[in-house]
């Protein structure tokens, strides 16, 4: 595993050479006490499914109504960052995956509020990993997962839509941190099996809806509880539940592109 270089400093990318694809981004969130505007061309991901779909099933899985499309989901998002320079960084394509918008405007967005509001709260700064695992599947016409790959390149499929997103909020002052997963598939109709012990609930500044299937259904984990199944977590050694904040202040919205 390897940095990527000529990267900015605020957002360093891990990953690996085969396949070639980023493993997880790191990067450092400062409390805010600002909001600050930005305008950019909205950019999507295109799919080019290679699976066997009628015109019928085809309407059913994408839909902008419902915001059921591939939308360019951020890992380390532009609201987490002061300057332009920093924040026009973290447009760039090594720095996001294939989400449904459904999900990245949903509980993916909402983690991030909820993220920057505990640092604010904890005056401190903290360290974000986010990344990403496995690969999508969705059923063709026959109910047979195929796994989503969003184009081809020498015959080989690439950019991969992930299976889910993870973050691992990680404050170095206390030696606290805790770990939450995203599932990208709004289309899914039941809960899937955490990977860990749900910790959700034990967690008050965790203010959204996690079980919110439409929008990507969320849990939280022990750090290295998740990192004995999404083993490219780093190792922060014994860490404390990242719960409480040490201050209770009016909940802040900072609102980013």
């Amino acid at each position: 595993m390897d940095a990527l270089p000529n990267v900015p400093p605020w957002i360093q990318t891990f990953f690996t050479r085969l396949p070639t694809r980023a493993i997880y981004h790191l990067a450092t969130l400062a409390p805010h006490y600002f909001v600050y505007y930005c305008l950019f061309f909205l950019q999507t991901f295109w799919a080019n499914f290679d699976i066997c779909i009628f015109q019928a099933l085809a309407k059913q899985m994408i839909d902008s109504r419902k915001q059921y499309y591939f939308a360019k989901g951020h890992m380390a998002p532009d609201a987490d960052f002061v300057t332009e320079a920093e924040q026009d960084a973290t447009y760039y394509y090594i720095n996001a995956v294939p989400q449904w918008q459904a999900f990245n405007n949903g509980n993916w967005k909402y983690l991030e509020f909820a993220t920057r509001d505990l640092a604010e709260k904890r005056s401190t700064d903290m360290t974000i990993y986010s990344g990403s695992w496995g690969v999508l599947e969705l059923d063709d016409i026959n109910e047979n997962p195929v796994d989503i790959y969003l184009g081809l390149s020498a015959k080989e499929r690439v950019v991969p839509a992930p299976a889910l997103n993870w973050k691992v909020i990680y404050e170095e002052s206390s030696e606290s941190a805790v770990a939450v997963v995203g599932i990208n598939n709004p289309h899914i109709s039941t809960p899937p099996e955490p990977l860990c012990k749900n910790i959700c609930p034990d967690l008050p500044w965790i203010d959204f809806k996690t079980e919110d299937l439409g929008h990507g259904y969320t849990y939280c984990c022990d750090v290295n509880d998740l990192r004995k199944f999404i083993p490219i977590i780093p190792d922060l050694g014994k860490v404390h539940l990242l719960g409480h904040s040490s201050v209770e202040l009016p909940s802040c919205r900072l609102y980013g592109i």
